[in-house]
């Protein structure tokens, strides 16, 4: 199927996501766990308890309301981290090719086809609420996301790995990203090649969690699995 023609182009479309859902539609499953542990905690609640407690103290008035709004503001700014977090992972997964994007130039018409909205543009402005965006002076309107396995689907191309939950541990990039924290880890005198590669896990997941930030890794994440599958070739055991 030709990848330019309208036909194409309308149903790539139609089978993405809106940019403005696709921050959360497209993350790794620990970052949507960690999102709905956070969308869980009532900042409403944690006031009330908050200025209980902070009556019952013998604190001045201003200490006190400080005090009260603490724990919502708290809250608050872990949800807009995290959500800032996950949405840099999104652009991420479009500079390299996982997600690709369309959208339509204002104002739209009834007739009007979906363009596809190349990786470089997306160190313009992003305008998640709208699911627009703007890069050097070029605004694109109703941008949707449409995953690799889906474009693969759509133009009888060979299937291909995906990302967030839909791939698991083989993510794609991981690895690159394995071998890259290998690599440096052996440079610093951090790996030991004669001991077993389980043993030497903490300290890779480390390295990524570190350096890869909003790639869905953790303490946790990759398993071993995947690391071994990787690293099997430097190590004796």
């Amino acid at each position: 199927m030709n990848a330019d023609s309208a036909e194409t182009l309308d149903k790539l479309w139609r089978n993405g996501v809106y940019l403005k859902n696709a921050w959360l539609t497209y993350s790794h499953p620990d970052a949507k766990a960690e999102w709905k542990a956070l969308q869980s905690q009532s900042a409403i609640d944690a006031l009330h308890q908050g200025a209980q407690e902070a009556s019952a103290s013998d604190a001045s008035p201003i200490e006190k309301l400080s005090s009260a709004f603490s724990k919502p503001q708290s809250i608050l700014a872990a949800r807009s981290a995290l959500k800032a977090k996950m949405q840099q992972a999104v652009l991420g997964y479009i500079r390299d090719g996982h997600l690709f994007a369309y959208g339509f130039e204002p104002p739209r018409r009834m007739n009007d086809q979906p363009v596809p909205i190349p990786p470089h543009y997306w160190p313009g402005k992003p305008d998640w609420e709208n699911s627009a965006i703007t890069f050097q002076g070029i605004q694109l309107v109703e941008v949707k996301l449409t995953t690799q396995r889906i474009r693969a689907k759509i133009l009888n191309l060979e299937p291909v790995s995906e990302i967030g939950a839909e791939i698991g541990a083989g993510r794609p990039g991981f690895e690159g990203d394995i071998l890259e924290a290998y690599r440096a880890l052996l440079s610093a005198g951090k790996i030991n090649p004669n001991a077993s590669i389980k043993s030497q896990c903490p300290a890779i997941r480390n390295w990524l969690v570190e350096n890869k930030p909003g790639q869905g890794y953790s303490a946790k994440k990759p398993g071993y699995g995947v690391i071994r599958k990787h690293l099997s070739k430097f190590f004796e055991k």
